[in-house]
């Protein structure tokens, strides 16, 4: 089951010569309460020592729980701030000046998000209309 829920914004960071572009899978969303949602760049060979990052979504069916960093990415100094239920911001910088640069296709973080109440019972009640459909 395919679910669009969520409704992207990305910052690009560019250079003269090449783009460095977020990547955010399709994802299969289980019948569960969480997404889990896998974020990662693209650097065009490009070095990349600082980024930002920012996710819009429906607080009407989702909330922000956290972001789970990677370990490539604690190497940096980095930030997550939530504004005002509707965009999650993640961002950071390579603080010693070139020893953490990035570059080459990695994944940074994973943003958690719970279903709202809801929705979540909207998913339950489905879930159990297609078993009994079943039986």
């Amino acid at each position: 089951m395919r679910l669009i829920l969520l409704t992207l914004l990305f910052l690009l960071a560019t250079s003269a010569q090449s783009q460095v572009v977020f990547n955010v899978p399709e994802i299969e969303v289980p019948a569960s309460e969480f997404i889990n949602l896998p974020v990662e760049i693209e650097t065009a060979g490009e070095d990349v020592g600082s980024l930002e990052f920012a996710l819009n979504y429906d607080k009407n069916y989702l909330e922000f729980v956290s972001i789970t960093v990677t370990p490539k990415a604690q190497e940096w100094l980095t930030y997550t701030m939530d504004w005002e239920g509707e965009t999650v911001r993640w961002g950071g910088y390579d603080a010693s000046f070139g020893n953490f640069t990035i570059s080459n296709t990695t994944e940074l973080f994973t943003v958690d998000l719970e279903l709202s109440i809801k929705i979540g019972q909207k998913f339950q009640s489905r879930l159990v209309e297609k078993q009994l459909e079943q039986n």
